[in-house]
């Protein structure tokens, strides 16, 4: 067996050592000139114009603009129509992927202007097609699940 404590490591079974851990004293940490802390790292520090969050510098909202997740648009309704075409188109590709592309349905609201109820509709819509292929013994099921959909 090896001298573990010799080797500044605890004892340990056969032919290994344990890991000696030694925990310190914690510290907030001092970070470099041009550099700033975030989150218990250091970051180098964003240019003018510009907001540090972790690694990443984030434009700031030109004045009479609004902030929109990660964009921002020119005032709330750009930006919520543009959240709701993000998140419809989501749920056309899936819907389209899970019919084979014969939802006529998902296909006509890549399209149209999708309100919340439309989105609301389309979200039960799935949910009733992923409940039938979970309690499907054959494909037929699911066929007739998805004609119901097109209705």
């Amino acid at each position: 067996m090896p001298g573990c404590h010799t080797l500044g490591m605890n004892g340990g079974l056969d032919l290994s050592c344990a890991k000696k851990y030694v925990i310190g004293s914690p510290s907030v940490a001092d970070c470099a000139a041009g550099s700033e802390y975030d989150a218990g790292l250091c970051y180098p520090k964003c240019k003018s114009g510009y907001t540090g969050v972790g690694p990443l510098c984030w434009a700031e909202v030109p004045t009479g603009w609004v902030s929109c997740g990660m964009a921002i648009a020119k005032d709330e309704k750009t930006c919520k129509d543009t959240t709701v075409s993000q998140m419809t188109s989501v749920g056309t590709l899936a819907m389209t992927i899970f019919t084979l592309g014969t939802s006529t349905a998902a296909n006509s609201a890549k399209t149209a202007a999708v309100g919340a109820s439309q989105i609301s509709k389309l979200g039960k819509k799935l949910e009733e097609l992923k409940a039938a292929v979970r309690a499907s013994a054959n494909i037929q099921k699911v066929v007739d699940q998805a004609k119901k959909f097109k209705e």
